[in-house]
């Protein structure tokens, strides 16, 4: 019996040999393709904005003003807090916005902390279309502070 199923394999070499189906990922194949590293949808953050956002976890409420004491304690050191305004409906689901300027280790970042208006929570906001008009508010504040 053993000499029936070597000469039926023999006879057929595609039934020894398994072919991978099409795009399916061999090990030859995979050291032939240079690897690709997933690209992400945002920047990644800066460990100082990482911290600053941590920094601002904890948050209890109680309005405006300890809003702004809250930003200011979590503001990095060598960074800085610019200014606070209300959100007017610049941003949506936001009651007051705070600019700070992040220094981290390379060029220095703008950012927008957001109270939200539930009045408990904060989350931070890159600059983007709907703020690049408070962002250059903030840079031509920086300029005048500078000149100072």
């Amino acid at each position: 019996m053993a000499t029936t199923a070597s000469a039926s394999s023999a006879s057929t070499p595609a039934a020894s040999a398994v072919t991978p189906a099409v795009g399916l990922l061999t090990p030859q194949r995979a050291a032939a393709q240079p690897v690709r590293m997933p690209v992400a949808a945002e920047p990644q953050l800066k460990m100082d904005h990482i911290a600053f956002e941590l920094a601002l976890d904890g948050f209890h409420g109680g309005g405006a003003e300890a809003f702004v004491q809250h930003v200011r304690k979590a503001v990095p050191i060598g960074s800085a807090f610019l200014f606070d305004l209300p959100a007017s409906g610049l941003l949506p689901d936001c009651e007051r916005i705070a600019v700070v300027r992040l220094a981290g280790t390379g060029e220095a970042e703008t950012v927008f902390a957001c109270l939200e208006t539930d009045g408990l929570t904060i989350r931070t906001q890159s600059p983007g279309p709907e703020t690049a008009g408070l962002a250059r508010f903030a840079d031509a504040f920086l300029d005048v502070i500078g000149r100072i």
